[in-house]
């Protein structure tokens, strides 16, 4: 947040109007509101109320009133309420055409492929103290339920056009934990996917990995999963992260990946709050202990 407050800041003399959105942005407006650099802050989802700000702009009509948006105008202040979430079935597909052509490319694996992101679901089951998932569903229970998932219909629809326009060779699926869904879920997307046939990556926790899972991954062309260890230390992260899987079933898991042909990333974090040096030489242990 200082940093981009000091980068609004530093072209404050060009008059642009400015706009503010994000966790810190969602979760303390006030603090956000009251920097002179900034012109707007945007207090929910911003898929609606942005291209709404854009038109009014353009035309020259009143922009005060819109949903999401507090507002600094002509000397006034407009704090405007929370719309409903967003069905994100509605949301249009991403539009890759207005990026330099070579946005579509990403790493991985050692080459570069023609990726594309694709929102699978927004929101967590789980309430790990350290993410902003559970504080966004807290924060938007007047407005909706925070954790939704995209139709398995409208998800091939999405990738096949993006398959037909911009020649994608590689998805990766936005979830904040993708094999935390029901079986059935998992089974409806692996026989859809079949049809699409390209290598993907996702993020996942240990405890949601099972063999039968990760052999109905294998057969649809998994390339790559990354899960989340966040830190070695059992109780540590028991009791503050609130993230209850033991380290035995962390190896057990993980293992199940490494012995099969999808290749494995973990995610882990340092520097939480009390965490001492020996905790941090326990994390890297614990990843030591997967082959």
């Amino acid at each position: 947040h200082l940093a981009g407050i000091k980068l609004l800041e530093a072209v404050k003399d060009l008059n642009i109007t400015t706009i503010v959105g994000g966790c810190f942005a969602i979760f303390s407006p006030n603090h956000v509101f009251a920097e002179e650099s900034v012109d707007i802050v945007c207090i929910g989802e911003g898929e609606e109320c942005l291209p709404e700000l854009c038109a009014k702009m353009a035309n020259n009509e009143d922009f005060t009133s819109i949903g999401n948006l507090w507002i600094k105008h002509n000397g006034n202040e407009f704090k405007n309420e929370k719309t409903e979430l967003e069905d994100i079935d509605r949301l249009p597909d991403l539009d890759f055409s207005v990026f330099d052509p070579k946005r579509v490319y990403r790493p991985m694996d050692g080459r570069l492929w023609r990726m594309a992101p694709i929102e699978f679901s927004r929101g967590c089951m789980y309430k790990c103290t350290y993410c902003s998932a559970p504080r966004f569903a807290s924060e938007f229970e007047e407005q909706g339920t925070w954790l939704r998932n995209k139709t398995m219909g409208n998800i091939q629809r999405e990738m096949e056009a993006y398959i037909e326009e911009y020649n994608i060779e590689y998805f990766y699926f936005v979830s904040e934990t993708f094999l935390g869904i029901p079986d059935k879920r998992l089974r409806e997307f692996c026989d859809m996917y079949k049809s699409i046939g390209l290598p993907f990556w996702f993020n996942t926790r240990p405890e949601t990995l099972r063999e039968n899972k990760i052999e109905m991954l294998e057969e649809i062309g998994c390339h790559r999963m990354s899960v989340g260890i966040e830190c070695g230390n059992e109780e540590y992260r028991r009791n503050t992260l609130k993230r209850p899987v033991s380290n035995e079933r962390t190896i057990r898991s993980l293992k199940l990946v490494s012995a099969s042909s999808i290749q494995l990333s973990v995610n882990n974090i340092i520097g939480f709050p009390d965490e001492t040096r020996e905790m941090i030489f326990e994390t890297i242990h614990l990843n030591r202990q997967v082959e």
